[in-house]
């Protein structure tokens, strides 16, 4: 019964073991691949912020648009109510 109770030791593997053997095997190729994909990643990042020009620019046409179609359905709403009122 108290064997059964004993924890077993069993051998665990970290993803910063499995890193070291694979940059002891390839080290310049890898490293290069893990550099390129995380300036890819920080540019895609970069591109996606609300702080970039184009997208501080689609955000002003977006509240622009917004602003123009809102005039334009009071302007209808109250010609409408207008027109019922003179009728």
């Amino acid at each position: 019964m108290e064997n059964d109770n004993k924890l077993k030791n069993k051998n665990v593997e970290t993803f910063t073991d499995d890193m070291v053997r694979a940059l002891e095997g390839n080290k310049e190729g890898l490293i290069k691949k893990i550099i390129h994909e995380e300036e890819e990643h920080e540019a895609l990042k970069e591109n996606l912020s609300p702080e970039s020009k184009k997208n501080k620019l689609f955000m002003l046409i977006s509240v622009f648009l917004i602003f123009l179609a809102v005039t334009i359905l009071i302007f209808f709403f109250f010609k409408l109510i207008l027109r019922r009122l003179t009728d």
